[in-house]
């Protein structure tokens, strides 16, 4: 798999944080369905651990005993870990379209 590939399920992760139900029931849903084919090595380096104590707090069923303030605080992780690699992705494309 490659960073592309992690790019597209965070991007689905971020917008299952979006909508009905608590954040715990989001964070549930995108720890099923959107880190369920993710592995650390699917990203750079840098984002590596900060994805898997991530998916280590979501494990499980373990998102719907998040405190508010804690599930909260691993939403916003994913949200940044997205942004990060959504601008490492952008990099990669200028660096594409400046060879051609």
């Amino acid at each position: 798999m490659s960073s592309d590939y992690a790019w597209e399920k965070l991007h689905s992760a971020v917008l299952g944080l979006v909508g009905l139900g608590s954040l715990q029931e989001r964070l549930s849903n995108v720890s099923s369905y959107s880190f369920l084919t993710l592995r650390s090595e699917d990203f750079p380096e840098n984002l590596q651990s900060r994805f898997n104590n991530v998916v280590e707090t979501l494990e499980g069923d373990r998102a719907m005993s998040l405190s508010d303030v804690k599930a909260q605080e691993v939403a916003e992780e994913i949200v940044s870990i997205y942004d990060e690699l959504a601008q490492i992705q952008g990099a990669k494309y200028q660096t594409s379209l400046s060879e051609e």
